[in-house]
């Protein structure tokens, strides 16, 4: 094999050239080799595209592009001795070979025509890896086995007989595909034949219920760009070793399970120790990458839990399938641009985020900060799916209130002139005064009960409401009942209960901490609130904000005069909070005679 390491040739960028490869066509045991051509999007090129996971950088395998050397990880690797044909070249984009990944403007360039190329492409090959990664099952592409695979999954029998011929491993595997193609045609859930099989009561379902898990909880489905990867294209294909499925398949299983889930309802829980239990999980993956599309910040948050290399793909990675994305961003879209850090990155999208909304909904939520401003979410870091859950039940929740009404009140980013650069963001607020009685009124009962619930209640179909008197009585029971549970037992209640509204209230006060302000004010903040922290109505927000004190005052300009403003107080981001008896504008109406007044968030 040659020793020459490829060199690139620039791309034109004002006629959206990209680059496209050519699998030339080879036996299994032979190099791999490959040819890049450019081509115009502008030309609808065609071509197919690849998702996969890059996996360890530091393991790499040669192959020949255009005649020279190219390393790429072991997992592209594999993929391309699957994908390569016999005695035709396959066309194909994929991102490690196509953009020169170590020069920044290119790959700027070429992010901000992902969506096109997605798009545009014919089909998208989903790659899970190899099933076996150090012996692989067979030496078979995915060109070897198709008609045969075609043919089985067509008039496919739950017999040992019928999986008889496959050898162990893959055997588990098709088994595994073959529950999902089953359960793609209609009818009731529980009609399946392998619905009432226990795994452990029979060989070919103990296998195939736990290749299912295997397959599902591989590396791929937490990547960051498999969501537009997957949506965008019109057709897609998922391939795992030699065999190969429809994207379809998983998607009309996805429908047929939520069409038949509440019907069958009874039937799935009785079911959960089944070949059920393990699908509820799949149905979950499936679900979580085809969501419906959303405002930016949504997205953002509903897929923080994914993992990206860069830590700018957890903003990159999403822009092309948010809805509204150029109301949400002033001034047009938000491109891609690699030659901003992280640090300037966030805090750029969060400003541009308020202006273009007028609201100061992307403060809200519980995030890390690693070297950048409190009032800035830290998209690198990635929560549990759990914790994501929590806090978009809480994001649902954000337009119920009204603790401040009125616009953000000239909310401006500024960077200092000091040598060391601070971010701040300047805010006019009004701290909830704790002198006058509860802000509430009425019982104590009342309000106690209301904060529990943070005055939420969820209705059938999974809306939300501001909770009413005739609610209590439903509380009630189900605190009641709640009693005497071993804590265990009370966790998996708050979390799978389906009656009425437990749930909601579970992901809203699960982590938080609950306070009772000095005058009275009970509430819920987020678990790091301490004692001496106050809790601030902002202009622009519908919830109110815990915020911590620090040692430092600035100076700034008066927003109506050109007067100077002494000893500004500055801040870190706590987080949003509840508070009973002020979310609905009473400490903003000014009956308390304050005026909201300039506060620096650091």
């Amino acid at each position: 094999m040659s020793t020459h390491q490829y060199q690139y040739n620039p791309l034109n960028v004002s006629t959206h050239e990209i680059r496209i490869v050519h699998i030339l066509p080879g036996a299994w045991g032979e190099d791999i080799a490959c040819e890049l051509r450019t081509t115009s999007l502008d030309g609808a090129p065609i071509y197919q595209t690849l998702s996969y996971v890059w996996g360890d950088a530091s393991i790499t395998k040669p192959i020949l592009v255009d005649g020279s050397r190219f390393e790429v990880t072991a997992n592209l690797y594999a993929a391309l001795k699957r994908l390569r044909c016999a005695t035709t070249k396959r066309v194909i984009w994929i991102d490690a070979l196509c953009i020169n990944q170590r020069d920044n403007e290119e790959k700027t360039s070429q992010v901000m025509l992902m969506q096109r190329i997605y798009e545009g492409c014919a089909e998208v090959l989903i790659w899970l890896g190899d099933w076996d990664v150090d012996e692989p099952v067979d030496e078979r592409t995915i060109e070897d086995t198709q008609d045969e695979l075609e043919q089985f999954f067509q008039a496919v029998t739950f017999d040992e007989e019928a999986f008889s011929q496959f050898e162990p491993k893959r055997r588990d595997l098709m088994v595994a595909f073959a529950i999902v193609k089953t359960l793609e045609s209609g009818g009731h859930i529980d009609e399946r034949p392998w619905f009432r099989c226990k795994s452990t009561e029979s060989r070919l379902f103990e296998g195939g219920s736990a290749a299912l898990t295997k397959l599902m909880n591989v590396p791929y489905w937490n990547r960051i760009w498999v969501v537009q990867e997957m949506r965008l294209p019109q057709s897609a294909i998922v391939v795992c070793g030699s065999i190969s499925m429809s994207w379809s398949v998983f998607t009309n299983a996805n429908n047929n399970w939520n069409l038949h889930h509440d019907c069958c309802e009874d039937a799935l829980i009785r079911g959960e120790d089944t070949v059920v239990g393990v699908l509820t999980e799949i149905m979950v993956t499936v679900m979580n990458v085809m969501d419906e599309q959303m405002d930016v910040f949504r997205t953002l948050l509903l897929h923080s839990h994914r993992q990206a290399t860069d830590p700018r793909d957890k903003v990159y990675g999403l822009l092309s399938i948010c809805r509204r994305r150029d109301d949400d961003i002033k001034g047009g879209r938000f491109v891609p641009d690699y030659t901003i850090p992280k640090e300037l990155l966030f805090p750029k999208l969060t400003m541009q985020l308020i202006e273009s909304t007028g609201c100061l909904k992307v403060l809200t939520g519980t995030y890390f900060h690693q070297g950048i401003p409190s009032w800035v979410a830290d998209w690198s870091v990635s929560p549990s799916i759990m914790e994501v859950a929590r806090e978009h039940t809480r994001l649902r929740q954000y337009d119920l209130y009204n603790a401040m009404v009125g616009d953000i009140g000239q909310a401006k980013y500024e960077l200092s002139s000091l040598m060391t650069v601070k971010q701040v963001l300047r805010l006019a607020g009004k701290e909830v005064d704790t002198e006058q009685p509860y802000a509430g009124g009425g019982a104590w009962e009342d309000a106690y009960w209301r904060t529990l619930r943070v005055d939420i209640t969820e209705t059938i179909g999974g809306y939300l409401r501001r909770a009413e008197a005739e609610d209590k009585a439903r509380h009630d029971f189900l605190f009641d009942i709640r009693e005497g549970m071993e804590e265990e037992i009370q966790e998996m209640f708050f979390q799978r209960a389906n009656i009425d509204d437990f749930g909601t209230i579970y992901n809203a006060v699960k982590d938080r901490r609950f306070f009772i302000t000095q005058r009275g004010y009970l509430g819920f903040a987020p678990e790091n609130t301490q004692i001496g922290d106050e809790v601030y109505v902002i202009n622009g927000s519908k919830v109110p904000f815990v915020l911590r004190r620090l040692n430092k005052t600035y100076e700034l300009e008066s927003r109506t005069d050109e007067s100077i403003i002494p000893d500004v107080p500055a801040f870190n981001l706590i987080g949003n909070c509840y508070v009973h008896g002020i979310m609905d504008g009473e400490a903003a109406s000014g009956v308390d005679g304050k005026e909201a007044k300039d506060l620096i968030l650091c």
